[in-house]
């Protein structure tokens, strides 16, 4: 219950989002980039307006693949191009 009056900073004011640092030690977004690479696909929604994003290899940076695994009052909303 209490988790609906407090933040995810709030509650975790130190590193509110730990996958992050998994993300930074693990994702090549050069490798991605190849031409040669398997396709990944990755989608996220945009809070305000509801609709999916997608992007794919050459566009895929730590933030989005952090948006798409995001969870509404657990995790912080990630912000990409200044957009939740």
């Amino acid at each position: 219950m209490a988790t609906r009056f407090v933040s995810p900073d709030q509650r975790n004011p130190l590193d509110p989002n730990q996958l992050r640092h998994l993300l930074s030690d693990l994702l090549d977004c050069a490798l991605l980039a190849n031409p040669r690479a398997p396709r990944l696909i990755v989608a996220a929604r945009d809070v305000e307006t509801g609709q999916a994003v997608v992007f794919d290899n050459g566009a895929i940076t730590e933030e989005m693949l952090l948006a798409s695994c995001w969870l509404a009052l657990v995790l912080p909303a990630v912000q990409i191009n200044g957009r939740a």
